[in-house]
């Protein structure tokens, strides 16, 4: 199965990840226009999908009151329209950035989000970056992709490292992942301060990756939880 059965939390709302590099540093890809989207709306992405997670618990507080009826408190109706109204209008804006302000960002795999586990899978050690997703386009071997949002993205324009917080990182799969697949990618922690981290007893975690050129090598799991082979291993 896809999911294992650990601890899984989504780390929408749980800070950086990983650092933020802001040296300025840009990874072009040759004959395109020079356009990303802004530092700016990469940010209000995250934000908006952190306010749907409170909004979401709200929600279920307030609905939890239609079992006995109190929702008919006035009160307690008016702050459940409140919390209604204001996820649907965050609803709205995602889909406005996604439609008109990405720039050259392609939209690849939804539902994008991060394992916190307590016990090593996927062949990483304990707290390892997993991510699981699912393709909404073909994605190949070694192309560059960002994490960022719930969503993975490539570009025909230009990655820049990341200066937003939340959690985002920089990556190639190591593997051709069809569209329309459930997949899981597991990130190898593998720069040299990575590496020095584990050595002084602590996590690998680094701000490696949220700069474009240094993303994450990794491997790339299907729905079945087997790896999905490279294609010269074929």
């Amino acid at each position: 199965m896809l999911h294992p059965k650990v601890i899984a939390v989504p780390l929408v709302l749980l800070g950086l990840l990983s650092g933020c590099s802001r040296r300025s540093i840009e990874v072009k890809v040759e004959g395109t226009a020079d356009t990303a989207p802004s530092q700016a709306v990469l940010q209000e992405m995250h934000d908006l999908l952190s306010e749907q997670t409170r909004l979401k618990w709200e929600r279920g507080y307030f609905e939890q009151f239609k079992k006995d009826g109190s929702l008919d408190d006035p009160h307690k109706r008016s702050e459940l329209q409140r919390v209604e109204a204001r996820y649907a209008e965050t609803v709205r804006r995602l889909e406005t950035i996604h439609r008109k302000e990405l720039g050259q960002f392609e939209r690849v795999a939804d539902g994008a989000g991060l394992f916190c586990q307590e016990e090593s899978i996927y062949g990483q050690p304990s707290y390892g970056i997993v991510m699981y997703a699912f393709s909404t386009q073909d994605i190949a071997t070694n192309e560059l992709l960002l994490f960022h949002a719930d969503g993975v993205y490539r570009t025909a324009g230009t990655f820049r490292p990341l200066t937003t917080t939340g959690n985002g990182f920089y990556f190639r799969p190591n593997a051709n992942i069809p569209k329309e697949s459930r997949f899981v990618v597991a990130c190898i922690q593998d720069a040299p301060e990575e590496i020095q981290n584990v050595k002084n007893g602590f996590m690998p975690d680094s701000n490696r990756a949220r700069d474009p050129q240094r993303p994450y090598q990794t491997q790339v799991f299907g729905k079945d939880d087997k790896p999905i082979p490279p294609p010269d291993a074929n």
